[in-house]
């Protein structure tokens, strides 16, 4: 389990519908079903109720989205803590020659999903 698909089936759930929620995560609407069921075949749940107009939290997703919701939150808290109270480094990744539009998108997503992240540009 990685909490990259809890997050997707939480945006599901807040949006309603995959395509929604695909656009929201910068991913393909097909990667996000696929990583969506797996998920589901690791539970051995169907979180998800699918219909054409969307979809529905089901009955049993209803009962485990305040956990699913409560984990990246809870990296998060684990992740500034560490940062906070062990004066973690870590490394600095380049994203190298990128077009500006790309770079204000990926900033933008990297904003969203990960506050505590901090990017800094350079120009060589």
């Amino acid at each position: 389990m990685r909490t990259e698909q809890l997050e997707y089936v939480a945006a599901i759930a807040r949006l309603g519908s995959f395509r929604s929620a695909a656009e929201q995560l910068h991913i393909s609407q097909p990667a996000l079903s696929e990583t969506v069921r797996k998920l589901e075949r690791e539970l051995g749940v169907d979180l998800l109720d699918r219909h054409r107009s969307g979809a529905r939290v089901s009955d049993e997703g209803r009962e485990l989205l305040p956990h699913i919701s409560n984990v990246p939150d809870a990296v998060d808290v684990l992740r500034r803590a560490a940062d906070d109270n062990h004066h973690t480094t870590r490394s600095s990744p380049c994203a190298g020659a990128w077009p500006t539009t790309t770079c204000r998108d990926l900033h933008r997503m990297f904003v969203e999903r990960a506050p505590a992240l901090q990017l800094a540009s350079t120009s060589e």
